[in-house]
């Protein structure tokens, strides 16, 4: 760090005339001054001090280079004028006896100096203005000066005494900037009196001090007093104090600095920034002190070079120190002419790299740093690095919106629901545990994601999910607190999150006699201390095993102790620990009830692997130290991380097993009885051993990779107050270890009374796991942060050749940790699917993620056709037990004929078609519709329904009934004209004919009978669609019919037995309305219209949906509507209504809406939700309930190109779950893959992946890469004819950071234009360029070929044209050397985008014309950044290492980025893609603009929001988020507040220009009238209230939910 000057200390007795009243102006303290010439004195010398005034301006945030020092403080120092005489004396000041000072000199002779009146006053002068001469006189007087410092001094005294300068003479330096102490002659003295130094020698030049000799004409005393000399004031100072160390306070120069105010703008609120530029070195920086040749030799020249310091959101009490220099356009001018003046003369600037080599440059800094500033280091860049480094330390989250800072448009962040990562990454962490058995003698699996808890039943069928807990925060550690409370109505769970908001909670889990299940909040307790480190290698809680006590590690150096004596008294206290780098903790068994022994795994100051014992007192709330009683084990460092306390047993001690590394060890522990009795730090008769205790008991090798997970495999057993699980056997113990790569082992401890001896058997390979919980009878709980985690068996094995098997009973679908993602759409079909790079060790794998309904595939027929319309006909009404009888005809229509096709006897794979001798009464002619139909008697005024063998059938020409029973025609209908559209319920018969002619038809005596007929206005336009469908499910008969006309596209609602006044409004669409439904999804007419709406579906020729929901009785729609649902653009929208196996005994059904993008439309929740369909291009479909095929869907696709078709099926499916997350694995074992990249036109997939071979713990791995070429539908492996870039490192054991890499250029084979042999799809190397480091990154500019190396360089390289047939070659072409540590890069356009790992944003614009680079915009910040993306040409988007979310501006005319948002996720985000899962928006107000994806397996979406909504659903999350913080939950604007590693930053008050589209969701939960739902549209004042209806905010929030 660059010298900035300090005010020196004011002396003991003098006494400023103002301090400030704020407690902030305490006396001004002195550093250390860097100048060569002067040194800090071991004595902590005081200096003298000037009169002064210490005002407090105010605090900012303070930049210098890549550093921020956040809660800057910044004084206004004022001074005063005083009088000095000459003969002053300081009061540190000695006797006044005359004596020489030996002085060497440059001169050849030895002279006497004679100290005069005149001397002393102008020595005083010039100290005021010189601080290495105050600061020597300072030394020199204090007796503490060295030779060096007494050489300085004399020289400086010999050129004043020598110098035909006046007392008044102006210095040649610039004046007010220091202020000394005064010399006199006693100083000079004093000097004498203690003489410093060595004694000069007899080649030393001895210059003698003498003081003034009486003048004879005056007659005066020896020492003649000079008159008063007048000091004037100074102009005042500004100085600086930072937070982190308040003792020093710096002074910031003031002669050659420019300042500039820049004022940045959030949409609401303007923030101020002072640009603060100057260069180094300072005036007084170097001594004015002439030295000797030889004496200046050793001395290093300091280069200049400019300097600028930033102040961040500086309030106008600071500004105003600057602001009339900052105004002077005349000094302003001149300063820039000095300031370019002394640069011309600089040295071409050094940039640094990694590091410096040995020479005068590095031993300048290495002395410069002895006593530094201490400042933020260089970040690494966390889990982005690679899956398998331990998790980041400095976490930090992205962040949505604040409810005062709102810009104009705001983005939403919406978490997909993506099953990701099962606990952390630590095997310190329980991150699963079981839960004792309940009253109905169930266990529960409790598992702890990221952000949340989930509560599984272990029933006898399989697992059932019961709850889940969102936490607002990452947790670190999940214990059970089996306590012998019972009070409660449930079990009490520990949970603790990490740092920077660090927590701990209890929660208590409830089943309720109805079968629902919670977890309840119990308790809650902050963790957070400011300032304080967080621990590195073991974060979280152990619970000792009476459930009494928890110890919570999370920072350095301090452990916080839980005491729960009840339910309603639970208390902390924080005990201070020496052992600063902690590995592990757990009790050890004790037989006293309220002794708390504890065994700690440390490295100490050596870096010695040390195993200690201590005891936690209660009473004196401390942690006491029992290595008197206990000697600490010294261990090997051999990665040794975890403890296990295994309890005593009949004949043998408690002992602890420690795992880790090359050696698993056994120590046993010894305790005596009547030592628990006492308390108090020494108890040396407890121990009992007759052999060295750093000798294990018993060891065994362990043979696999570090061990990352264990369970103890315990049996039950009933203790007096509990039912618990129990740490051992009665004859041993065995525990399951699991290491990196999947391995799974079973250790045994056998125990006898003579001996302990280790037994290893390895069972087979899982996951690799993270945790591990047994469960019972060999069933075991594997979670993995790596790859899916699993339930699986472990039991002997049904073959003889294999003793073990393990067999998987329950898979957890696991997208963790994905380092790279794409978004593609390789059918076409408008919903893009997303492939993830994912998994780690032996899980690495391709995962393809689509959302959408789970249909199982039941049997397809090929060559069906362009069918139009699809029915399934019984052949009867009902069955004798009065049910629906079995569908056993499929009639599929197509616009020129009808097939029919049985049901019975169907085989998958072959459909029969009925010959016109079976079914004789049909037409084959196109159908428009056909219906089973039911017999009507009445009584007594009502009507009922009974069965029939009845079937009516509607062609373009006429309508048919017939009997199924004997296959003929009973009647028919026919009138002139065409008819062009029907509908027909089990008892209603409509038609439209040309003419706008409507007909109601019925059956009578089995005959077709005309009820009545209208015809519509010639205005209305031809009819183009009818629906007579029951609008509920259990009806056989509809009470309305819709109605849809071409010309007017208007739809419209009558009553069944009014054809002239409509039921609602008339509803006019944007294009031609072709299938319509009016339905409501509950089965009973007597069910409430609150509970099931009525909606009606209007299906487009254009592909979209139209959906209103009604108020029939007050004949209007709901606000709001319609939601528009896109279906595809190419087809129009059919509409089929069907149920799930699920539902046929229920009340719920769903509908299907048929085209380019099938969408399934059902009710949940109260409310309509959409869930996409896998089969495409669906032309037909209808409900099917067949003896082979019950509860299901027979569906027509069609595959077209280029307008015509290709193919056609018959599927037949049976929907299982409507709304599900579908990930298909493509696993790669050992191949890890970390990038991808895709090129449509050729549909391939280019894969990228890292292998590391199994290898023992403690040796090395073996590291090797390859590329992987897929096809993009069928994943198999293909050859393509592309040129592929890749970027590489070399790495060695040992290195710190790759000093060399490559660019690969890769060309392949396309096997379909070639005959297909072994070499066709190998991959060749036609160019390579060797880097001096790794290649980070890589993108595509204009063609050209962009690499981010981390030399501190972005490199710019292009593919020259063959020289010859063998290949291609890379040159450079230009080079950017601006940046620390490239990272990221990302191209669009001319423009790329850096991210600088160390410091922040650029943008830089390459030229074509002249290959060149140039600066666009830049912000100078050290914001860390992990990845970003860029949404338009003008904003950039981007995740850094704390876990902020950040949205930059790009400001083109001043060459600079500002900030638009930050916000904390809690979740490092490693790719952002631009792109959506969905299409349309509604009306421009929500525009979705890209997808992140997260080291933890996180999916989310980022949409954009107009200024209007964005203001509404800022107010939303407001109100949403006081309702949470009044009902006792967690402040969510503090939680979402931006974060560094040491947590909230003063500076930062509020997250800004995000909202947290999860917590908005939350309002779709709350039924409409509750409570919850009218506090928040009311909010908390007038000013809180919502200015958007109910209406309005479901709609929007629905529409939100349709982007993810």
């Amino acid at each position: 760090m660059y010298r900035v000057h300090t005010l020196p200390t004011r002396d003991a007795g003098d006494v400023a005339p103002e301090e400030n009243l704020d407690n902030e102006g305490a006396p001004l303290k002195s550093i250390q001054d860097s100048s060569p010439a002067v040194s800090r004195s071991n004595k902590g010398t005081e200096i003298w001090q000037p009169p002064h005034t210490l005002r407090f301006r105010g605090k900012c945030d303070l930049e210098i280079g890549p550093h921020v020092f956040y809660a800057t403080s910044v004084y206004e120092v004022t001074y005063h004028p005083y009088s000095v005489t000459p003969n002053t004396i300081p009061s540190h000041a000695n006797s006044s006896t005359q004596q020489s000072l030996p002085v060497p000199t440059t001169s050849s002779t030895t002279n006497d100096l004679s100290i005069t009146n005149e001397l002393i006053a102008r020595v005083n002068v010039a100290a005021q203005t010189n601080s290495d001469l105050a600061n020597l006189i300072a030394v020199a007087a204090s007796g503490s000066a060295t030779a060096e410092q007494l050489q300085a001094l004399g020289v400086t005294l010999q050129s004043l005494a020598e110098s035909s300068n006046s007392i008044n003479s102006t210095p040649t330096s610039n004046t007010g900037t220091f202020k000394a102490p005064i010399l006199s002659p006693a100083l000079f003295t004093s000097l004498k009196s203690n003489p410093v130094g060595p004694t000069p020698t007899n080649n030393s030049h001895v210059l003698a001090l003498r003081p003034p000799q009486a003048s004879p004409s005056v007659g005066s005393a020896p020492y003649q007093i000079s008159p008063t000399v007048q000091i004037p004031a100074k102009e005042p100072d500004v100085l600086i104090e930072f937070y982190e160390n308040s003792s020093d306070r710096w002074i910031l120069p003031k002669e050659l600095v420019l300042y500039e105010k820049l004022t940045r703008w959030d949409g609401v609120n303007s923030f101020a920034d002072i640009i603060f530029s100057t260069i180094f070195p300072f005036e007084h920086t170097v001594s004015p002190v002439k030295l000797s040749d030889s004496a200046h030799e050793d001395l290093p020249e300091l280069p200049i070079h400019p300097i600028t310091l930033r102040f961040f959101n500086v309030p106008i009490s600071i500004w105003n120190l600057f602001a009339s220099a900052a105004a002077d356009e005349e000094r302003t001018k001149r300063v820039k002419v000095a300031i370019d003046a002394k640069l011309s003369k600089a040295a071409t600037r050094v940039y640094l790299g990694y590091q410096i080599p040995d020479g005068a440059l590095l031993s300048q800094l290495q002395a410069s740093a002895s006593d530094r500033y201490p400042m933020k280091g260089i970040k690494t860049t966390g889990t982005t690095a690679g899956a398998g480094q331990s998790k980041r330390r400095s976490s930090a989250n992205i962040a949505k919106n604040s409810s005062v800072s709102a810009p104009k448009r705001k983005k939403t962040i919406q978490s997909k629901k993506t099953e990701s990562r099962t606990g952390t990454c630590d095997v310190c962490k329980r991150a699963s545990i079981v839960l004792a058995p309940d009253s109905r003698d169930v266990d529960y699996l409790v598992i702890s994601k990221p952000n949340k808890l989930e509560v599984y039943s272990l029933e006898e069928n399989g697992i059932k999910l019961r709850c889940t807990r969102e936490i607002w925060g990452t947790v670190s550690s999940l214990n059970a607190l089996r306590t012998h409370l019972k009070e409660g109505p449930g079990e009490l769970l520990l949970v603790t999150t990490e740092a920077p908001d660090p927590l701990c909670i209890i929660y208590e889990y409830i089943y309720e006699k109805t079968g629902t299940a919670s977890l309840r909040e119990f308790y809650r307790l902050s963790l957070y201390a400011p300032f304080s480190r967080s621990m590195e290698n073991f974060e979280g809680a152990v619970v000792h095993p009476s459930g009494n006590l928890a110890l919570i590690a999370t920072y350095v150096g301090k452990l916080k102790v839980l005491v729960i004596e009840d339910r309603k008294r639970i208390w902390d206290f924080d005990c201070l620990i020496t052992q600063l780098n902690v590995l592990s903790l757990c009790f050890l068994p004790t037989s006293g009830p309220e002794v708390y022994r504890l065994a700690m795994l440390h490295f100490d100051h050596t870096q010695a692997l040390n195993l200690i014992i201590s005891e936690i007192n209660i009473e004196e709330r401390s942690i006491n130290d029992l290595s008197e009683v206990y000697p600490p084990i010294s261990l090997e460092k051999d990665e040794s991380r975890t403890l296990i306390p295994i309890a005593a047993s009949e004949g043998r001690p408690a002992g602890i097993v420690v795992l880790g590394g090359q050696k698993i060890s056994y120590f046993e522990y010894y305790e005596n009885n009547e030592s628990n009795k006492g308390k108090g730090k020494g108890r040396k008769s407890s121990v009992s051993t007759t052999q060295d205790p750093n000798v294990p008991k018993a060891q065994i090798d362990w043979p696999l990779s570090d061990i990352t997970a264990y369970a103890l495999v315990w049996r039950i057993m009933e203790a007096s107050y509990l039912r618990i699980r129990s740490y051992s056997f009665v004859d041993g113990l065995r525990i399951l270890l699991g290491d990196k790569f999947g391995k799974l082992s079973i250790l045994s401890l056998g125990r006898s009374r003579s001996d302990v001896s280790f037994n290893l058997t390895r069972l087979g390979e899982t996951s690799s796991a993270t945790t591990l919980t047994y469960i019972n009878d060999g069933v075991t709980f594997v979670g993995s942060h790596f790859g899916d985690s699993q339930i699986v068996r472990i039991s002997a094995a049904s073959t003889s050749d294999v003793g073990i098997q393990i067999d998987a009973l329950h898979t957890f679908k696991n997208l963790a940790p994905i380092m790279d993602a794409i978004l593609i759409d390789p059918e076409e079909s408008g919903q893009p699917q997303i492939i993830t790079c994912s998994g780690s060790h032996n899980t690495g794998s391709l995962r393809i993620i689509r959302n959408g309904a789970d249909i199982e595939e039941l049997g397809v027929t090929d060559h069906v056709g362009y069918a139009k319309n699809l029915w399934s006909i019984r052949s009867h009404y009902e069955s004798p037990d009065g049910m629906l009888s079995f569908d056993t005809i499929l009639v599929l229509s197509t616009l020129q004929k009808t097939r029919f096709y049985s049901l019975t006897n169907t085989k998958v794979g072959k459909l029969e078609e009925l010959d016109e001798s079976e079914i004789a009464g049909f037409s084959r002619d196109a159908t428009l519709m056909i219906c089973n139909m039911s017999t009507i008697t009445e009584n007594g005024g009502r009507n009922s329904y009974g069965d029939s063998h009845l079937v009516v059938q509607v062609t373009t020409r006429m309508v048919l009934l017939v009997n199924l029973l004997t296959g003929m025609q009973e009647a028919t209908w026919q009138q002139d004209g065409d008819i062009v559209a029907a509908s027909v319920n089990p008892s209603q018969i409509c038609v439209a004919l040309t003419g706008r002619r409507l007909f109601f038809l019925k059956i009578s005596d089995g005959k077709l009978v005309q009820l009545r007929n209208h015809t519509f206005d010639e205005d209305q336009g031809e009819i183009s669609s009818l629906s007579l469908m029951p609008h509920s499910a259990s009806l056989p008969f509809s009470n309305y019919v819709v109605v849809g006309f071409y010309q007017s596209r208007m739809v419209v609602i009558f009553g069944a037995t009014d054809l002239v006044h409509p039921v609602i409004t008339p509803i006019v669409v944007p294009h031609l309305p072709v299938s319509l439904l009016l339905c409501r999804f509950g089965m009973n007419s007597s069910d409430a219209p609150e509970t099931f709406p009525t909606h009606l579906f209007i299906g487009l020729g254009d592909g979209n949906l139209h959906v209103y929901g009604l108020n029939i009785p007050e004949g209007k729609t709901n606000p709001g509507d319609p939601k528009v649902i896109p279906i595809g653009s190419t087809r129009p929208v059919y509409l089929a209504p069907f149920r799930t196996p699920a539902q046929q005994s229920g009340s719920l059904y769903n509908v299907l809406a048929c085209g380019s993008m099938p969408t399934i439309l059902y009710w949940e929740t109260g409310r309509l939700k959409l869930s996409p369909l896998v089969p495409k291009g669906i032309s037909a479909a209808c409900s099917m309930h067949s003896e082979q095929f019950t509860s299901s869907l027979a569906m027509v696709t069609i595959k077209e190109r280029e307008g015509k078709m290709e193919t056609s099926q018959l599927l037949f499916g049976q929907v299982r779950e409507l709304n599900k997350l579908h990930i298909q694995t493509i696993p790669f074992g050992l191949d890890n893959p970390v990038r991808i990249s895709h090129y449509p036109d050729l549909r391939v997939l280019c894969v990228g992946c890292q292998r590391i071979q199994p290898y023992r713990a403690g040796e090395t791995a073996l590291e090797s890469s390859s590329i992987k070429i897929f096809d993009d539908s069928t994943y198999d492996h293909r050859g393509y004819r592309r040129y592929l870039a890749v970027g590489t490192q070399y790495y060695h054991p040992g290195m710190l950071e790759a000093s060399e890499g490559r660019i690969l250029l890769f060309e392949g084979r396309s096997t379909e234009n070639v005959e297909s042999t072994a070499d066709d799809n190998s991959i060749n190397i036609v160019a390579s360029f060797k880097t001096k480091g790794c290649v980070f990154s890589l993108a595509d500019v204009q063609g050209r070929l962009v690499a981010a190396v981390n030399e501190s360089s972005v490199q710019q390289g292009t593919t020259l044209p063959p020289t010859h047939p063998s290949g291609f070659e890379l040159a450079v072409l230009r080079r950017w050397a601006h940046n620390y540590i490239v990272f990221t890069l990302v191209s669009r356009d001319d423009r790329i985008y850096i991210g600088d790992a160390v410091s922040s944003l650029s943008v830089i614009r390459w030229d074509e014309d002249t290959q060149t680079l140039s600066n666009l915009a830049r912000d100078y910040a050290p914001l860390w950044p992990v990845s970003i993306e860029t949404l338009g040409l003008g904003k950039i988007i981007g995740c850094n290492n704390d876990c902020n979310l950040f949205l930059f501006d790009i400001n083109m005319t001043e060459k600079r980025l500002e900030l638009a948002g930050n916000y904390y996720l809690g979740d490092c985000i490693n790719k952002f893609i631009r792109g959506s899962l969905a299409h349309g928006n509604m009306d421009g107000d929500i525009t979705p603009e890209c997808l992140f994806f997260t080291s933890s397996g996180r999916i989310g979406v980022i949409s954009e929001l107009n200024e209007k909504l964005s203001y509404q659903m800022t107010a939303l999350q407001r109100n949403i988020a006081n309702l949470i913080h009044q009902s006792g939950g967690l402040d969510h604007s503090k939680w979402k507040t931006p974060k560094n590693h040491r947590g909230i930053s003063d500076s930062i008050t509020e997250a800004t220009g995000f909202l947290d589209g999860d917590l908005l969701e939350t309002f779709l939960d709350m039924p409409n009238d509750s409570p919850e739902a009218v506090k928040v549209l009311q909010g908390n004042s007038q000013a809180e209230r919502l200015n958007i209806s109910h209406g309005e905010v479901i709609q929007t929030l629905e529409h939100l939910q349709t982007l993810h």
